[in-house]
């Protein structure tokens, strides 16, 4: 039975470490993918298949359209991480990062206090 081996992560960030052939692959598709589609859109269009150029051309905005949700959502999940780690500063030291912190004092109203 073959046996699965970890994903190597990044130990400064903890994001997985992926590999180059995958990033040239994602590259293609963000922006071969509609590319070629516009060119069918424009070969269709030549050839006057009006049909064809709509569809082609459909595709292609589908694609980048599908390509900014997906990327506006790997955006969102960083940022969500960023909250988390400021919110366990936050209660970690008493104090939101990079704000200096706040200096407590205790006051009383009562004479007889011994703090006062």
């Amino acid at each position: 039975m073959p046996t699965v081996q970890p994903t190597p992560h990044d130990p400064a960030t903890g994001e997985p470490i992926r590999e180059q052939g995958t990033r040239v692959g994602v590259q293609a598709a963000r922006f071969l993918l509609p590319a070629v589609l516009l060119l069918a859109a424009a070969v269709a269009a030549v050839l006057g298949s009006e049909t064809l150029t709509i569809l082609f051309a459909l595709a292609a905005v589908i694609a980048f359209v599908a390509d900014r949700i997906v990327r506006y959502g790997l955006a969102s999940n960083g940022e969500r991480t960023e909250d988390r780690a400021r919110r366990e500063t936050m209660q970690r030291e008493g104090h939101w990062p990079g704000e200096p912190p706040v200096e407590q004092t205790i006051t009383t109203d009562r004479p007889d206090d011994p703090r006062s």
